[in-house]
């Protein structure tokens, strides 16, 4: 074999490689292209699924919102923190009474527990009233779903002040201890109710800037 020959030979093999090497890489790199491609395709949907549903959050968000200015917003604010203060001294004024009255000094004669009795109805009557006056005067500046709530509230405290104003002698009875049970308990319901609506109310309202 002459010199020709070998040299053509090793030529021809290094051509063969070099292009069975280039054929590889080209396998590789489209390989590498559709693995590159596929994480980007699901990386992006991934993303657009979180940017929908973060967009469906804010627009049901918006939805739900009451925009309003700043003065709208502090008078609103004010009238059902006040309103609620009101609510809350009645409550308050309420408890001792029925059916924790039951709970005194057992050395207290009845004339003390008639007395200390007509002294706890007073401050509820007081308390009442004053809910009573403020929850009308300020009605134009709170919701009217709130007002509702109140006036469930102020019936049931007024059935309350009746029933231990009108109780005779049956007062300090276990039917007196029931009613009151029972009047503590709705009156509690429709409080907590009453808190639950100024809470959503104060998370709709978006104040208006500019």
């Amino acid at each position: 074999m002459d010199i020709n020959t070998v040299v053509g030979s090793v030529i021809g093999s290094v051509i063969v490689s070099s292009g069975t090497v280039a054929g590889i890489a080209r396998f590789m790199r489209d390989r590498w292209m559709e693995r590159v491609k596929a994480q980007y395709g699901t990386d992006l949907e991934s993303f657009k699924s979180s940017l929908t549903s973060e967009q469906n959050r804010l627009q049901a968000r918006i939805d739900r919102s009451v925009f309003v200015s700043r003065a709208q917003f502090d008078t609103e604010f004010n009238a059902m923190k006040d309103i609620f203060r009101f609510l809350t001294e009645t409550r308050l004024s309420m408890e001792p009474i029925r059916p924790m009255f039951g709970y005194s000094n057992a050395k207290e004669t009845d004339e003390d527990k008639f007395k200390r009795l007509s002294s706890q109805v007073a401050d509820l009557v007081e308390h009442f009233n004053e809910l009573s006056s403020q929850m009308e005067a300020l009605s134009p500046f709170y919701p009217r779903e709130l007002y509702e709530k109140l006036v469930e509230c102020r019936v049931i405290a007024a059935r309350d002040i009746l029933q231990l104003r009108t109780a005779g002698e049956s007062t300090f009875s276990p039917m007196w201890y029931v009613e009151g049970s029972t009047n503590q308990e709705e009156f509690q319901g429709a409080y907590h109710n009453a808190a639950a609506i100024i809470r959503d109310r104060l998370d709709r309202l978006s104040v208006v800037t500019g």
